[in-house]
């Protein structure tokens, strides 16, 4: 089955917000009405991708490249909105982030002031930043019982990338990503971050699917089946 996000008009409404550095009551009060609109259709089982801090690909250029490069104040106060409104219709954040000490404490004050709302903390195993380690998601999932994550599997381009790929160079999965997944089998999920049509770094589509099943293989079976499906199945509420 094929579910869609929202990442409509208000998010748009957001980047602009923040881009000026300040919002009228009428901006506010648009925003909320169409994240509400968004809500209340039934047509999403989430909000995202939100790009909180987002590098913009080496490859592009121009306006293309400063508009992939994207920078939210996690704790921003239209943040906070969007999460109780999460919580209200019990709608997941799909979150993107690059881990580093200016993000994760923003990011971390944003799970904690709305526990009934779900987080989805996108592509564990590809971070520009070298610190989206198994360390941090064992901290993260444990210090905040309504944190999730999804994976991404690439091949390293950078150092700093290695530092936290799930697989060794001959693809064995990584014994720390092992324990990680096995501890908190409840809250990974399969999240392949495919830009369907787009190749990426001379990688398609497909032989970036094929990565998955090599790691479901190397886990345990009850893991395997809730990072594969059950999970995404029970926190989107697909039947």
């Amino acid at each position: 089955q094929f579910k869609t996000m929202y990442q409509g008009e208000a998010i748009r409404l957001l980047h602009e917000v923040v881009k000026k550095g300040n919002s009228t009551n009428e901006e506010r009060d648009r925003f909320i009405s169409l994240i509400e609109q968004a809500a209340q259709s039934g047509k999403y089982v989430g909000f995202g991708e939100l790009a909180i801090r987002h590098y913009s690909q080496p490859n592009l250029s121009g306006a293309q490249k400063e508009a992939r490069d994207i920078s939210i104040p996690a704790d921003h106060p239209w943040m906070n909105l969007l999460a109780q409104i999460g919580a209200k219709y019990n709608l997941p954040l799909d979150i993107h982030i690059e881990p580093d000490e200016n993000t994760l404490p923003g990011f971390e004050k944003l799970i904690a002031g709305n526990p009934n709302t779900k987080f989805i903390f996108d592509h564990a195993g590809w971070y520009n930043t070298g610190e989206g380690t198994p360390k941090l998601f064992d901290r993260m999932l444990g210090t905040y019982p309504n944190l999730y994550a999804s994976i991404k599997i690439r091949k390293p381009q950078s150092d700093e990338q290695k530092k936290v790929a799930i697989f060794d160079s001959q693809e064995k999965l990584i014994d720390s990503w092992e324990q990680v997944f096995t501890k908190y089998s409840d809250r990974f999920m399969c999240g392949s971050d495919v830009k369907f049509g787009l190749a990426e770094g001379g990688e398609g589509d497909e032989s970036i699917l094929v990565q998955y099943p090599k790691l479901l293989k190397q886990l345990p079976y009850e893991t395997a089946q809730k990072i594969a499906t059950e999970n995404a199945k029970t926190l989107f509420k697909i039947n």
